[in-house]
Formats: C-alpha cells, sequence, structure tokens
C-alpha cells in the first residue's frame, strides 16, 4: 500500500512558487464508444447465443418443406472490476500551499488523475479486442480475424486479408464483408462504411477517404471507394501491423457489426479518512466487460503483405 510523504512533496511547502504546473490533459473525445456498441448491464454477466437461422425458401410441392433452428455457440460477458487508490497523509494536506495534493487539489485533481488512469484501462481493453483479434481463438474455435470461421449449416468463411493499407485494399475488404453469409447461408449485404485505424494509419486513411482522384495513379481516375466511407476512427491503444511498415486496420458495417460493451458500474470516486493512521483516501472503482458476439460485419487485416 504506498503512502504519499511530505519529503516527496516538500516543495509544495514553499510559498516561493509563481505557480504549480499538475499533469493535467484536455481529454480527446472517447474512442472505444465510436467502434464498440455500448450497452448497459444490470446483471453479473451477459450471454448471446448463437442459433442458425431458416434457410432460403424451396419451390413448393405436394407438401411444405419443415426446417429446424439449429443451436450454436454461447458467448458470456463477465463483468470485472477495476480500482486505484491514493493516500495522502494529514499534514501533507494541510501543509500544501497551492492546493495541488491540499483539501481542495486533493479533491479534484486527485479525482482527475483517477479517471484519466481508468479512462486508460477502458481504452487499453477496448483496443486488445482488435489487438488479439488474429491470435486469441474466440467463441466458435478461430481467432476473431480468420480465413476460416466454422458455420452450422454451410461452409467455413473468412473476415481476413493481409493487405497493407490502400485504396484497393479497402476495395478488397469492402467485397470480402459484401460476401459475408449467415449461419444458413444467406447474404447479409454486410456493407464497410466506418474504418478503424492506429494512429500510425490515419494519415494513409484520410488521404485514400477525402481523396476525389485515385491514389497513386497519374491517370485521371476516380478514386470511387473514398466515398463509400462514411467515418474514420482513430483508436491509440491499437497495436501495430506485422512489420514496421505495416499496421493493422479493420473495416466495419456499423449495423451489422457485434464488438459489444457492457457498462455495469461507470466509474465512481469516493473519499475518507482513516482517523487511526492520519489518512486521507481517494478510490475510484469501475466495472466492465468487453469483446464481440458475432465475427460478422467486421473485416481485418494483419499487413503481411
Amino acid at each position: 500500500m504506498a503512502t504519499m510523504t511530505p519529503e516527496q512533496w516538500g516543495i509544495l511547502f514553499e510559498p516561493k512558487l509563481r505557480k504549480v504546473f499538475f499533469q493535467t490533459y484536455k481529454e480527446i473525445d472517447e474512442q472505444f464508444s465510436k467502434v464498440f456498441k455500448t450497452e448497459k448491464s444490470k446483471k453479473r454477466e451477459e450471454t448471446d447465443f448463437h442459433a442458425a437461422e431458416l434457410g432460403i425458401w424451396d419451390k413448393h410441392g405436394d407438401s411444405v418443406d419443415y426446417e429446424d433452428f439449429e443451436p450454436g455457440d454461447e458467448v458470456t460477458y463477465r463483468h470485472e472490476t477495476f480500482s486505484k487508490g491514493v493516500l495522502i497523509p494529514f499534514e501533507l494536506a494541510e501543509d500544501d500551499q497551492y492546493n495541488v495534493i491540499g483539501p481542495r487539489g486533493a479533491g479534484t485533481k486527485r479525482t482527475e488523475a483517477l479517471a484519466r488512469g481508468a479512462r486508460a484501462r477502458v481504452e487499453q481493453d477496448s483496443a486488445d479486442v482488435l489487438n488479439d483479434g488474429f491470435t486469441v481463438n474466440g467463441y466458435d474455435g478461430v481467432p476473431l480475424f480468420s480465413d476460416d470461421h466454422p458455420t452450422i449449416k454451410g461452409d467455413n468463411q473468412s473476415n481476413l486479408i493481409t493487405t497493407r493499407f490502400s485504396e484497393d485494399a479497402l476495395k478488397e475488404a469492402r467485397l470480402k464483408m459484401r460476401k459475408q453469409l449467415t449461419e444458413a447461408e444467406l447474404k447479409m449485404s454486410a456493407i464497410g462504411k466506418k474504418l478503424v485505424v492506429p494512429a500510425d494509419g490515419e494519415y494513409d486513411a484520410l488521404v485514400v477517404t477525402q481523396t476525389t482522384a485515385k491514389t497513386g495513379s497519374d491517370h485521371n481516375d476516380k478514386n470511387v471507394v473514398g466515398g463509400m466511407i462514411d467515418s474514420v476512427v482513430v483508436m491509440d491503444y491499437l497495436d501495430n501491423g506485422a512489420g514496421t511498415d505495416d499496421y493493422k486496420w479493420f473495416l466495419m458495417d456499423p449495423n451489422l457489426h457485434e464488438l459489444t460493451f457492457f457498462w455495469r458500474v461507470k466509474p465512481e470516486f469516493f473519499n475518507d479518512k482513516s482517523i487511526d493512521r492520519f489518512i486521507l483516501k481517494y478510490t475510484g472503482r469501475m466495472r466492465f466487460s468487453v469483446g464481440y458476439s458475432n465475427w460478422r460485419g467486421i473485416v481485418g487485416s494483419n499487413a503481411t503483405v
């Protein structure tokens, strides 16, 4: 259990400082909620269940052709608890001349510091669903992005490409998504309209999606695919791809994808006093889970060629 000491913060006891710079940041907009469908939960865990839909209708003969719904896999979101705290001795709070860690400072700046750590955890865990999506097996026994997703009533399918980001690669991803089928091999008509990239890919993504002419060409060809993308989301916690010149990138159908984030308890903050030890306590706590319920509606590239 860590406790701050007067020796660490002695400079705050001297009134000669003109001002104190405390590390604060103007927070950017949430990134995870632009990628994941965010929902509230009132239970210990949430479970999604897969079932194969009915297939395409047959031409009627002498009787109706009856077909069974077939059960599939279950996906469970189990909410985890995260917390962080800071301990401040009474004397340190009392003698602080600048309210950095004193009574007022501790009540605001300490909470802000705790909140930033909570935000980082949420963004990191959300991004890791995509970071790990090429190596960690999911509900169907293969990673989120795979060329071998099993289906209940049909052949195995793919939502993986290994192409570096470009206008042509974006076309490839859109086509692969458009060909995704349901468990009963019905066309889903999934349309990739949202592009998700790490910070390294922001410039390339904006060039391709905002340029009217075909990129990398001396001809006057139009950039058709760029206008088909509604939004570009940059996630700072996304890892790079397979090589130094590569980066992971993802194309999503905002309506059909099943990347989901559940808030069980949003970040909440508390303060208390330990009278016997003369310590001020500031703590934060939250509960959430994040994952995916279906691989459809999204295509990912780990950029290896």
